[in-house]
């Protein structure tokens, strides 16, 4: 067998003002058409026995090597062999085929086939402005956007906003696939300048999709708005070759994904897990179509390595309007599954695909995000919706950094608006932050007063949080906020009383606090402890306590 450099398989964009509904690959076996080159070979992806849940680089390089012995003189290319998930690429006629399916080193086969992006005010209505009152905005948090590119000078994104990029993109003369990559490989490139957008003309636009979907989940717009999480980082993953033909409708040129492509994105990010804190993956994408869970799709194991490191792969459900079925990824019961709905009311997108296995909601029509170049642009799709989870994601980890996938899927779950489809009759949660960070009620719906209602905490009581209210009222502060600052109040005023810092907050080497003008030694106490336990600054806490002086003054005349 005679190795070349990588893999092929493309995830399109699915656009709903194109109506790209029309692509209907199935997940099936490995001799299915859609990986048919014109030379009677067809691409596909191998998952390797290794013999370990777990298997090391080693374990699978071994099984690899195995692989490729047993299909030695037959006509097979190995493409690509992945790092940390035990799955090789390959190029394959019927007779490797053959052997391939005899190997003892060879756990499935799935064919290596084209997928499009999932395309069709949104902030507001999840609740993300009141998360952002609450302090939340995903600082410390890196998602993960696995789209066509992503660019980094839009105002939005720049920065330094984004800190990692990677490309990974298939040329193959006999399925019309080119690669576009910068630099000197044309399927391959890590580092600054990796993960811009794929630099062609398409007639979707495609490559001006991994911008908008950036800048729903992440983007900071300076004029005010942007993205659901507006601090959180991005590692740009660019993941969509060049197809000259075959594209849906037959409106060539178009961008697409080979899901080997996909597989090589999220091990990528898979990599930089202990680099970054990474929240969540980004997919919004999707080919085929399922009825139920297809946990035999390929791109499994990398969905199953991300979720065990904490990382969550959030997958757009496809914009075909099938209320019982599904494309992959999303159909994939370990990913988080995201429908549409419209952005300023629950009402369920018609071309919305919908089954057992969506997990969540999100906005998903009318849109508006950034685009390459500077600009913005409005789309509509479940492309749209995936990054406002992804997003959430981010912001929910912030709160909670310990908190594990389920957990966190858990909370925006059992937090959201229950939408039902009237399609299809099912019901499902569309996301609230507020809810999912622990303050009962929906997200503002237009009308301001999206965080009005009384938190589920065991600060306040509801005679408590009057008084929190109408402290808010007369300063003109978000109630969210108020709430935030109040806690940070509460361990300030102990402080003042003479309670000593709580034992794991041991007092420096003597013995001795920092003291200011403004605070004496036993204020600055206070200021240390409620900085460690709100992971903020000792001097973004002094400016928090310093406003805090006049609530307290307050508190202590409604209290007596």
């Amino acid at each position: 067998m005679h190795a070349t450099t990588r893999r092929v398989h493309a995830l399109v964009v699915v656009s709903v003002l194109a109506l790209v509904a029309t692509l209907t690959t199935s997940a099936s076996s490995a001799s299915a058409a859609a990986g048919q080159a014109t030379d009677g070979t067809e691409r596909v992806i191998v998952a390797l026995e290794t013999g370990s849940a777990a298997p090391t680089p080693a374990q699978i390089d071994a099984a690899a090597a195995d692989v490729v012995a047993d299909v030695a003189g037959s006509g097979a290319d190995e493409i690509e062999t992945l790092e940390h998930v035990p799955v090789m690429t390959m190029s394959v006629d019927a007779s490797a085929l053959a052997d391939l399916e005899a190997s003892d080193s060879v756990q499935s086969i799935q064919e290596d086939r084209v997928n499009f992006t999932s395309l069709v005010q949104s902030t507001d209505h999840i609740g993300a402005t009141d998360a952002w009152s609450l302090g939340f905005t995903g600082d410390g948090q890196t998602v993960a956007i696995i789209d066509t590119g992503v660019d980094k000078s839009h105002s939005w994104l720049d920065g330094g906003k984004v800190v990692a990029e990677g490309c990974f993109t298939t040329t193959d003369g006999s399925q019309d696939s080119a690669g576009v990559c910068p630099g000197g490989n044309p399927d391959y490139a890590i580092g600054p300048g990796a993960g811009a957008p794929c630099p062609f003309v398409s007639t979707y636009g495609d490559c001006d999709h991994g911008t908008h979907v950036a800048g729903i989940a992440a983007g900071d717009n300076p004029s005010g708005g942007g993205g659901v999480a507006p601090d959180a980082d991005i590692i740009a993953v660019q993941i969509f070759s060049r197809f000259d033909s075959g594209c849906p409708n037959d409106l060539n040129p178009c961008a697409g994904a080979w899901t080997s492509d996909i597989i090589a994105g999220l091990d990528y990010v898979y990599s930089l897990r202990n680099t970054y804190d990474i929240a969540s993956a980004n997919l919004s994408l999707g080919g085929g179509y399922s009825s139920g869970p297809c946990d035999s799709d390929p791109i499994k194991a990398s969905v199953d390595a991300l979720r065990n490191a904490g990382i969550a792969t959030i997958v757009a459900s496809g914009n075909s309007g099938w209320k019982s079925g599904m494309s992959s990824p999303a159909c994939i019961s370990s990913s988080v599954a995201v429908g549409a709905t419209a952005d300023t009311n629950d009402t369920v997108q018609w071309w919305s695909n919908s089954s057992s296995a969506l997990d969540l909601l999100a906005p998903g029509a009318s849109i508006t995000s950034s685009v390459p170049g500077g600009g913005t642009a409005t789309w509509s799709g479940t492309s749209m919706a995936t990054p406002h989870v992804t997003g959430a994601w981010a912001v929910v980890a912030e709160a909670d950094p310990a908190a594990s996938v389920s957990e966190i899927e858990a909370a925006l779950e059992s937090a959201g608006v229950s939408v039902t489809d009237p399609e299809n009759g099912r019901v499902t949660p569309r996301i609230d932050l507020p809810g999912a960070l622990g303050y009962d009620g929906e997200g503002d719906d237009g009308d301001g007063g999206g965080s009005s209602s009384t938190p589920v905490t065991s600060y306040w009581t509801a005679s408590e949080y009057q008084s929190v209210l109408s402290i808010a009222n007369y300063y003109g502060f978000s109630p969210a906020l108020l709430q935030k600052q109040a806690v940070v109040a509460l361990y300030f005023f102990l402080a003042l009383e003479g309670f000593p810092p709580p034992a794991h907050y041991p007092a420096p080497p003597g013995g001795s606090y920092g003291v200011s003008s403004t605070y004496t030694a036993g204020e600055y106490v206070a200021i240390d402890v409620v900085s460690d336990y709100f992971w903020l600054s000792d001097s973004h806490s002094q400016k928090i306590a310093t406003s805090l002086i006049a609530y307290l003054t307050i508190l202590s005349v409604l209290y007596g």
